[in-house]
Formats: C-alpha cells, structure tokens, sequence
C-alpha cells in the first residue's frame, strides 16, 4: 500500500524513470543542502556580525541568539518535513500534528526579529538588522524543506525500486490499470 502510494504520487512511468526521478530527487537535494550550508556561512557566520546580528536580544523561546536560532530553524523545518512526509504516505494524523507544530515553531522563530520591533519598541534592534534576520531565516528554512523532500522522495522511490525488484509486479498507472481491466 506505501509503495502504490509513492507510485500514485510521483507516477514514474517505467522502472528507468523511476530510477531516473531518484538520481534527479538525490541530486537536487544535494544542491541545495550544499546552498544551505553556504549560504549559512556566508550569511550568519561571515558577515552576521556585520549585520548586527549580536545587537539582538535573544529569543523569547529558550533566550537563544540569533546565530543559535539560524541553526534550530533549519533542524526543526527538516524535522517536520519527515514527520508530515511519514504521515502523508502512511495517512498517520498523528504525525500530520506533529510536523505541523514543528512547521509553526519554525515559523515562529524566523518572524521574531520581525516581532521584536512590532511588541517592544524601546529594543535596539532596528528594522533593516530584524528584516534581513526573518529573511535569511525563511531562507534556510525553505531551501531545507525543498532539500528534505527531494531526498525523501529519492529515498523512497529507491525503496519501490528495490521492492519491485525483489517481488515482480508490473508497474503500470492508475489509468492504464482501469482502463485494460475486463
């Protein structure tokens, strides 16, 4: 039942499709792991302090500093991804819950600096230190999504590969399975 879920969403047409999409997923994921990790440390580490990135207060959620924080958002929006990637394919409401509350919290964290100037206006922070704050924030949370899912997908079509290398049923599509059934 996964493995039809997987080919009824990604709908391969072949086995070399399939095996193609995977080698398409794996790459693309790695690209942009790869923009994650540069872009954290051109944009946080390099030049953050340039920023004005040590003259924010720190978060309200643990008093966490910015640079703590630009590594959390990343995390959690990885982690919600597979939480909410197990409940898509298995239909686990569960795990729908969980992710969303990792999705919010993510979210959360990258509009404080946002936050910080709109609820306490006697903060130090100003409005373009807080608005490149959020904007690399949702940045890397994205580009993690993004980068989550491919390798997800990559991952589990891999594993409908194998399996239908191991027990051999054709893959067809939905449509053409209805349409040539007597």
């Amino acid at each position: 039942m996964l493995a039809d879920s997987i080919i009824q969403r990604l709908q391969p047409e072949d086995r070399h499709e399939m095996q193609q999409m995977t080698v398409r997923f794996g790459l693309a994921s790695g690209i942009l792991m790869m923009v994650v990790a540069l872009f954290w440390w051109l944009a946080v580490k390099t030049v953050g302090d340039a920023w004005g990135d040590v003259s924010t207060p720190a978060s309200v959620v643990l008093d966490l500093s910015f640079a703590q924080v630009s590594w959390i958002v990343p995390l959690l929006v990885f982690l919600a991804t597979v939480v909410y990637s197990l409940a898509r394919e298995q239909g686990g409401p569960v795990t729908a819950f969980i992710g969303g509350l990792l999705y919010v919290l993510a979210v959360y964290l990258a509009v404080e600096p946002i936050g910080f100037l709109m609820f306490d206006p006697s903060t130090s922070v100003t409005l373009s230190t807080a608005f490149l704050q959020t904007i690399r924030l949702a940045a890397l949370g994205v580009m993690v999504h993004y980068s989550a899912r491919f390798f997800l997908d990559a991952v589990l079509l891999a594993w409908v590969s194998n399996l239908l290398t191991t027990f051999p049923v054709e893959l067809m599509p939905a449509e053409t399975a209805a349409v040539s059934e007597p």
